[in-house]
């Protein structure tokens, strides 16, 4: 029998209390949809049950918008320009994390999937991620343009009404359509993981369910609504019913996670008597900076009590487009080897070129101001190019003969790796982009008369943890007196932010009432 309290409950579930538990609600994930009272347990040594695995409920299943569906996990997925990203938390721990773990075609172990997808002409099976840009790079150039391999989902434009992406080799297609069956992917892919995760058999489609899971999905903050709807349809039409889907802009994520992150890794301020005390993020005004891999987006959010913190004052974003350092990088492999060889390999033979841009990936996350060498492995195939195209001079004399007419013999070529200056690969690489970065930032901060009122600026993205970049950021802070963040994983912050935004979204007092019993 329902009472009047259980009613009220089930209409507004941010109001249904941790403290209140007189009766247990269970999930069997074989089971059927929805709970009947079969499924009601009084004792708390009940729990959700699979074969012989028992994951104990010490609370009871918040019900949601006054239905009978009960969910059990939030789940976030990112989809970035270069790659993408899911994790997900139960409603009962919001703050243990699972996130993605994949494998590159190196073998290496990754947060990070590859943004990309590969449709066969011949048949209906799509491929996704690293696995996608393994089988287009293993195919020979003939069999290559059969291939719909599309790996820039942001590079978008609109054509007859529609936005639409190209594919590699030139063919349209909608952008909904490419975002739709890439979403659906990531939500087969977080299914699996909650399996994994709980132990659960990979040999049967029973278990958890899509019904199971609340999704947040990011989208830039330069998107506009247009594009927000793409997404949402693509959403929708993956399989997310609009009740279990909250859309989010990135910047909208970070304050989420400021919340969790431990009050002593926040910046310090000093007031008027001297003393140090940790900054209240609530009250002042802070800077996102997002620093990606194609492009960079500054937004100052307002923090003040009594205000909509996830309104934005000011936003400002540019891609780094030929001052980037994957530009850069290519340019400079250019002007080793020679523009026709690097050309060649591009085209003819798509691994080792990939192969190439991920060891330049790998390494640079290595530099900082006291590296000295940079050792980058080169493919065996780029050897044998320069063999050919330069009637078998040794890849040594040929390297380090453009080295002393443009680099003043600061790369060497030893042991199938390239020995680079440190210095070299700072100023030729990463130069152009910190001075581009250091430029907006002194425009963006020109126009705000008010740096007495933000209280910290907040590094994010794949290159805030690069300590170049790092270094450049807390140089022009310092000047203007400002505290610098730069969270551990600064590239998950989005993710695991959207989480928490979805946490509060859905079940608001259950998460603030877990956070403020937090301990680090």
């Amino acid at each position: 029998m329902q009472t009047d309290t259980d009613e009220k409950n089930r209409k507004d579930p941010e109001k249904v209390s941790l403290m209140e538990s007189p009766k247990i609600l269970t999930r069997n994930f074989s089971g059927c949809s929805s709970l009947d009272s079969s499924q009601m347990a009084t004792p708390k040594t009940e729990g959700i049950r699979h074969k012989d695995i028992q994951i104990q409920l010490e609370e009871p299943i918040p019900e949601y918008e006054g239905t009978r569906s009960r969910v059990l996990f939030i789940a976030a997925i990112d989809i970035g320009a270069t790659y993408s990203g899911y994790g997900f938390s139960s409603i009962f721990n919001p703050f243990d994390i699972e996130k993605n773990f994949s494998t590159t075609n190196d073998n290496a172990l990754t947060t990070k999937i590859l943004t990309a997808v590969l449709q066969r002409t011949e048949n209906n099976e799509d491929l996704y991620g690293y696995d996608a840009r393994k089988t287009y790079e293993e195919a020979l150039p003939g069999d290559r343009e059969k291939l719909l391999f599309f790996c820039h989902f942001h590079q978008f434009y609109e054509k007859k009404g529609d936005m639409v992406v190209k594919a590699e080799n030139g063919i349209e297609k909608p952008l909904k359509d490419i975002l739709t069956i890439f979403i659906r992917y990531l939500l087969n892919l977080i299914l699996q993981r909650i399996k994994e995760v709980f132990n659960r058999t990979q040999d049967t489609t029973e278990g958890v369910r899509l019904e199971d899971v609340n999704a947040v999905v990011t989208y830039p903050v330069s998107w506009d609504e247009d594009l927000v709807s793409v997404l949402r349809s693509a959403a929708h039409a993956a399989g997310i019913s609009e009740r279990s889907l909250y859309m989010v802009s990135e910047v909208q994520t970070v304050l989420p996670f400021l919340q969790v992150m431990p009050k002593h890794l926040l910046p310090l301020a000093k007031r008027e008597t001297g003393r140090k005390v940790f900054q209240d993020i609530y009250n002042k005004d802070f800077i996102i900076l997002d620093v990606g891999g194609e492009r960079c987006e500054i937004t100052k959010l307002r923090g003040r009590e009594g205000q909509e913190r996830s309104q934005n004052i000011e936003m400002r974003y540019f891609d780094w487009e030929a001052d980037g350092p994957g530009e850069r990088f290519i340019r400079f492999m250019k002007s080793l080897f020679g523009e026709y060889i690097i050309s060649d390999l591009h085209t003819n033979y798509v691994e080792d070129y990939s192969l190439l841009l991920h060891n330049f990936e790998t390494e640079k996350h290595k530099i900082s101001s006291n590296t000295q060498k940079i050792y980058l492995p080169i493919p065996t195939q780029l050897e044998d190019l320069v063999k050919e195209h330069t009637s078998q001079c040794s890849v040594k004399e040929h390297v380090e003969s453009k080295s002393r007419q443009k680099y003043s013999r600061g790369v060497t070529f030893e042991n199938h790796k390239l020995h680079i200056d440190a210095e070299v690969f700072r100023v030729v690489i990463f130069k152009p982009a910190l001075m581009l970065l250091s430029q907006h930032l002194k425009e963006f901060f020109e126009k705000d008369k008010n740096l007495s009122e933000i209280s910290f600026l907040c590094m994010v993205g794949g290159y805030s943890n690069n300590k170049l970049f790092q270094n450049e950021v807390k140089r022009f802070c310092d000047l203007n007196n400002l505290a610098v963040v730069v969270p551990d994983e600064a590239e998950l912050v989005i993710l695991k932010g959207a989480i928490y935004a979805g946490h509060l979204h859905w079940f608001r007092c259950q998460f603030e009432e877990k956070l403020k019993s937090l301990t680090y």
